[in-house]
């Protein structure tokens, strides 16, 4: 068994900038009867607060994020790929998927099918990287915790402490990972050790539940 987690990252704030697509000024008003002084200011402050609600969600979206650090956990320990070059992380994690896939080893990971795997292939195709996804090797601890209950989801905090292990690092979570791992050395050794908790972490769920 093989573990994995991804951290993604807001594109540069021009990238950003230049997507951003906010609602008109017509559109913000609509049926509302303010002054035309009200509307300049409010108008104003909900640019202000939707560009960054829209750099917040920004990780998340495969169009706006991208992937700044790709971990996998094994029996032999812990590896973080951190390469500056997103394109050479991309294709290092496909030719891992493809070698458990031969080696029929599984690949796991919490919510991985709700995320890591479709943020990978998006960030794939966008950036044209030649991949196949697997088809038999990756397995989700969310997906064997849910017993094919449609739409059930769960949090990997949550399921790690309801199965009586310790919960995921305190300080730090996925939105302000990007920050972290920018920022200086003690700050992205922080967000180094917040990945290796998660892997450890998964590790340990999955195991409880038997995903071999």
């Amino acid at each position: 068994m093989i573990i994995f987690d991804i951290e993604t990252g807001p594109m540069d704030e021009e990238i950003l900038a230049s997507q951003f697509v906010p609602k008109t000024k017509e559109e913000f008003v609509g049926a509302q009867r303010w002054k035309p002084e009200t509307i300049e200011a409010k108008y104003a402050e909900y640019l202000v607060t939707a560009l960054e609600d829209f750099k917040r969600r920004a990780a998340l979206d495969a169009t706006t994020g991208q992937v700044l650090a790709i971990g996998f956990k094994s029996e032999k320990g812990s590896v973080i790929l951190d390469s500056l070059n997103e394109d050479e992380l991309l294709a290092q994690f496909w030719a891992k998927a493809a070698k458990c896939e031969i080696d029929g080893r599984s690949l796991v990971g919490h919510n991985v099918f709700g995320f890591d795997l479709p943020f990978l292939a998006r960030r794939s195709w966008i950036r044209g990287i030649d991949f196949q996804m697997p088809r038999n090797c990756i397995k989700d601890t969310m997906k064997v915790w849910s017993c094919n209950c449609y739409g059930e989801t769960i949090g990997l905090d949550r399921l790690a402490k309801a199965l009586g292990l310790p919960g995921k690092m305190d300080g730090v979570n996925g939105a302000g990972f990007a920050k972290l791992w920018q920022g200086t050395p003690e700050e992205h050794e922080q967000a180094r050790q917040y990945l290796l908790t998660d892997l450890d972490l998964t590790w340990n769920v999955a195991n409880r539940l038997g995903v071999l």
